[in-house]
């Protein structure tokens, strides 16, 4: 397929694209590809999709990206957007941006930049709509499109069933919250999607989920990936978390996480093997516990 798209790509564009590698990181996958009489370090980003017309969220992501670098937010440029319909394909071309994905690094200027970068998120959708956190809270009630899928927690285990009642208590009794709805969320800002170079932070990636609603959903997922392992500074990790309880409240970020850890372990289930689900599990238990605790202070206070 990669060397059939290429070919149509270099016939509609008059380009000269040639393969250059897969990208390691990243769950859908994408190709490294550049120009065959142009220097390797001039490298572009080629990504595909079923679809027989350019969808909403791709041509909402080249605005939301166009819009972000125009304030000096270090998103990609994407060069190229089209349709193959011979093959039944839909493709982007971006210009690749400098670094390697942060994982679970996160140190105190790591985390300052991420948290300059995430104000300047605010306000900046390109089509706000009204609603926010419904959709977050939507998905966890009754499930996502081809994520958050409810029947693998409810027929993994007891104890994946017993989760999907806590996850829906959460999202049922935060789901009227009315945090801003204007800002730009990335929807999956967590470091496989972070490049950092030896400065700092040198890109974000991967906007094709971007939409209109609360920028503090994006720091709920930092937090909750950033902290599942041991890469990341602990009392950052803390910093973070208390951030976001003064940010959104707890019954808010409960709609946030409640999102996040099923759409990570329905994926896990469904696409991983068990260790991975048993680690997200643990995961889960800990942020929940965590929330609980923000929570019972914030009823005392």
């Amino acid at each position: 397929m990669l060397a059939t798209l290429l070919r149509f790509i270099n016939e509609q564009h008059a380009t000269g694209f040639e393969p250059r590698g897969r990208y390691p990181a990243g769950e859908q996958g994408a190709f490294a590809i550049g120009a065959a009489d142009a220097d390797d370090a001039q490298r572009f980003v080629l990504k595909w999709g079923p679809g027989t017309a350019i969808p909403d969220d791709l041509r909402q992501a080249v605005s939301v990206t166009e819009r972000l670098r125009a304030i000096g937010y270090p998103a990609p440029r994407y060069r190229l957007v089209g349709v193959a319909p011979p093959l039944g394909i839909v493709y982007s071309v971006q210009e690749e941006l400098p670094g390697t994905p942060l994982g679970g690094r996160l140190d105190r200027p790591l985390l300052d930049r991420l948290l300059d970068l995430n104000a300047l998120q605010r306000g900046q959708a390109v089509a706000p709509i009204g609603g926010w956190p419904r959709p977050v809270a939507d998905s966890v009630l009754r499930g996502g499109d081809g994520f958050c899928l409810l029947d693998p927690l409810r027929s993994y285990s007891a104890a994946t069933a017993a989760l999907l009642g806590v996850l829906q208590r959460l999202a049922a009794g935060g789901g009227d919250e009315r945090p801003p709805t204007n800002d730009v969320v990335h929807f999956d800002f967590q470091g496989s999607n972070i490049l950092a170079d030896g400065v700092g932070v040198s890109g974000v990636v991967d906007w094709e989920g971007c939409r209109a609603g609360d920028r503090a959903f994006d720091l709920a997922t930092l937090f909750f990936y950033a902290g599942a392992g041991d890469a990341a500074e602990a009392d950052q990790v803390e910093r973070l978390w208390r951030r976001l309880v003064a940010r959104t409240g707890p019954r808010l970020l409960g709609v946030y996480l409640a999102h996040l850890v099923l759409r990570q372990v329905d994926w896990s289930i469904r696409f991983h093997d068990r260790a991975a689900v048993e680690h997200w599990l643990a995961r889960a238990d800990g942020v929940l516990r965590r929330l609980s605790a923000a929570t019972e202070w914030h009823a005392s206070a």
